[in-house]
């Protein structure tokens, strides 16, 4: 008698392979300037989830993320990750972040005389391991054309900044403009005869000359050809006992001043009688 069994039986499975996704093809506006943005971009993939990882501690799950403001620190290799049903492909993308210069005004306003200039000096801009390759200096938001050197010397007021470029391409501009402001000058007005007869004498009247503005007349001096020949606060008049070119110089207290032009008084010979 036969008691052995070989007892068998089968099955069937279905096994199926779900082929990875296709890598992401990625881009990226690099290289970008410090403080600039940061824009990664992907290709839609179906169905797909994304996965961003890279320098100082970034991450994202939008499949085109973006750094509002790059740091140094942001540069370097970014990965983005695609999951499709479990399965995974990976691409990688570099970003280059350029130092910025930084634009510097020294002093934030200025004063000056109407008649005189000012000078603006942007020499202490940083270059931030980059070289500076253009100034330009803007009055009231405008380039002010050939304005292009480290120090600017101009008699306008108004708002004045700074925009400087470093030879990576990268901009700068001041946030505090410099304010420059004109304080008003004195107007001198000489009046009085413009001749005597030899050994008299003839009054030079400084008296109408305008302080400027609500300023206040600190100091007259009087000229004789070019030399000074009386100077205080309170002559406002002069002896002239000379023939010669004259000239008034008002000093106002804003610490400006203006000159006339020649006031020329001749000294008339005496008539001789035959």
């Amino acid at each position: 008698m036969n008691t052995g069994a070989n007892c068998t039986n089968s099955g069937a499975i279905t096994l199926t392979v779900t082929p990875a996704p296709t890598a992401p093809t990625l881009a990226v506006n690099s290289p970008v300037c410090t403080g600039s943005s940061v824009n990664l971009t992907s290709n839609t993939i179906a169905g797909a989830t994304y996965s961003w990882s890279g320098p100082n501690g970034f991450t994202s799950t939008l499949e085109d993320p973006t750094i509002p403001i790059a740091l140094p620190a942001d540069a370097g290799t970014y990965t983005c990750t695609v999951d499709v049903a479990g399965c995974t492909s990976s691409s990688t993308v570099n970003v280059a972040v350029n130092p910025k210069p930084q634009a510097i005004i020294l002093g934030v306003s200025t004063t000056f005389c109407a008649n005189e200039t000012f000078t603006l000096d942007g020499s202490n801009s940083l270059h931030n391991s980059s070289a500076i390759t253009n100034f330009q200096w803007q009055l009231n938001g405008v380039d002010i054309v050939g304005a292009n050197a480290a120090t600017y010397t101009g008699n306008t007021p108004g708002s004045y900044k700074l925009v400087v470029t470093n030879d990576l391409g990268c901009v700068d501009t001041t946030l505090t403009p410099n304010i420059a402001n004109a304080d008003p000058i004195p107007t001198p007005i000489i009046n009085g005869a413009n001749g005597f007869c030899f050994g008299g004498n003839a009054t030079l009247d400084g008296t109408t000359s305008g302080a400027g503005g609500a300023s206040v007349i600190d100091n007259y001096e009087w000229l004789l050809n070019g030399v000074s020949v009386g100077s205080g606060p309170t002559n406002d008049t002069y002896l002239a006992t000379a023939g010669g070119d004259y000239q008034l110089i008002v000093l106002n207290s804003n610490g400006c001043k203006d000159t006339t032009a020649l006031f020329t008084v001749t000294e008339h010979a005496t008539p001789k009688f035959t």
